[in-house]
């Protein structure tokens, strides 16, 4: 560790380099590492709008597909919703703090990034490739 680390920037700047991406290993050093961070930022902005998009679509009256075990069904899929919104908080956290670098070039990334995301999830919506009613007990929750 440096014995004088640098002071925080608190306004909008441009210096990136020995910029700790969110884990003390990501380091920010050359381009390709300026490279694998944006595509880590894209990566977390994408993962939080998807599951964002699919946690709002959840069908939360019991399914057709239910065998009988409607309560064990029904907790697993409050606990799975659960742990989902976690994750999904966790990543916007995550985003948010990123910005709070206060690095031009990430701010624009996250911001590109999350708009991106939405701007699929809308024509998805719009083509009805995604259904609105995706339950996921079809895939997970059924034994």
């Amino acid at each position: 560790m440096d014995a004088n680390p640098k002071p925080m920037k608190w306004w909008f700047h441009q210096h990136v380099e020995g910029t700790h991406l969110l884990f003390e290993s990501f380091v920010i050093e050359n381009s390709l590492s300026r490279f694998f961070g944006y595509l880590f930022i894209f990566a977390i902005c994408w993962s939080e709008r998807g599951l964002t998009y699919f946690l709002e679509h959840q069908n939360h009256h019991s399914s057709s597909t239910d065998r009988g075990g409607g309560n064990i069904s029904r907790l697993k899929k409050i606990g799975l919703q659960t742990l989902l919104y976690g994750t999904a908080t966790t990543l916007r956290l995550w985003y948010m703090l990123i910005t709070m670098y206060f690095i031009i070039d990430f701010f624009v990334v996250v911001v590109f990034a999350l708009t991106s995301g939405q701007l699929i999830i809308e024509f998805l919506k719009s083509t009805r490739l995604v259904p609105s009613d995706f339950n996921i007990s079809i895939f997970i929750l059924n034994d």
